[in-house]
């Protein structure tokens, strides 16, 4: 393990929970998406009714999301500059993806690219195969101003070297100086091994500067507002993956509003995003729920 990761603060805390995921240890709290009985009764369910072809399809053919994010105060150097947000790529589990993201992530422009956490569909131990779609699809992604992440529940430790032997930089309850008054702050995953740190990630930037933090999930939204965060990226809960007629959405496996759940939302003058994922955990279906790539592009006010 190199040595930034040896100096990480919260490493045993993070060693451990990994240690129960290998080991395949429920662990209490983590929701629809470790009931791995009834993941089964769903792919045999789609199977059943044939609609594993068309719930596939629903994943691969994402849609391109174009939103503005206007900032009080926000340097001219960033007018106009775009950010590509992946997340919840799970490019493992999902045939077709990585082929699909190589064709269309180069037509796009961009400026600057950031990942909200789960690399990998599995759980359990890690297999470095697990995260080579991912690296592949970091040859795909052009962005000058650089590529960042974070690491999700799904996500270990150990993806974090070869992630940044690729360009991407992991933030762990860190920041990075993006320079003309920027800073990207970023968290470890608070939902499942609850080992974000917010006040360390955001303890060194300036006050007068405009902050943009990543988090796994929507769960933080409260603190990240009270430490004064412009912007709120995150995933996780694939915008509930599998929607039903009627009753819609059950699961949204995040402990938060629903309001926070899916898309744009506003909490306190923090503008925030939802992402609604790349791919698809679980099964690797969606249904009245599309996965998205999402380009938020930065306005001054």
């Amino acid at each position: 393990m190199s040595g930034r990761l040896s100096n990480y603060k919260n490493l045993e805390k993070r060693l451990a929970v990994q240690k129960k995921m290998s080991d395949k240890v429920r662990i209490k709290g983590s929701g629809f998406e470790n009931l791995s009985f009834l993941h089964g009764v769903l792919r045999r369910g789609l199977k059943i009714l044939n609609m594993e072809k068309r719930g596939l399809e629903n994943v691969i053919n994402f849609k391109l999301i174009e939103r503005e994010v206007t900032l009080k105060g926000l340097n001219e150097f960033w007018h106009g500059k775009r950010i590509l947000h992946l997340s919840d790529t799970h490019l493992d589990g999902v045939p077709g993806l990585l082929e699909k993201l190589q064709e269309e992530i180069p037509k796009l422009k961009y400026d600057l690219c950031v990942f909200t956490g789960d690399f990998r569909f599995g759980k359990g131990a890690f297999h470095p195969a697990q995260l080579a779609p991912t690296l592949q699809l970091l040859e795909s992604i052009e962005a000058p101003l650089g590529v960042f992440g974070i690491l999700g529940n799904h996500d270990f430790l150990d993806q974090v070297e070869p992630l940044e032997e690729k360009g991407m930089r992991v933030l762990l309850n860190e920041s990075i100086d993006l320079g003309n008054d920027l800073y990207l702050a970023g968290v470890d995953d608070p939902h499942l091994y609850m080992c974000e740190d917010l006040k360390e990630a955001m303890n060194e930037i300036p006050k007068e500067a405009k902050k943009i933090l990543l988090v796994h999930s929507p769960e933080s939204v409260q603190e990240a507002s009270d430490l004064n965060a412009d912007v709120y990226l995150c995933g996780h809960t694939h915008g509930g993956q599998i929607g039903f007629p009627v009753i819609g959405k059950p699961f949204i496996n995040a402990r938060c509003s629903r309001s926070f759940a899916s898309g744009e939302f506003e909490y306190n003058g923090m503008q925030g995003y939802t992402h609604n994922g790349t791919g698809a955990s679980s099964v690797a279906a969606r249904f009245n729920c599309p996965s998205e790539i999402v380009i938020h592009t930065l306005r001054g006010m």
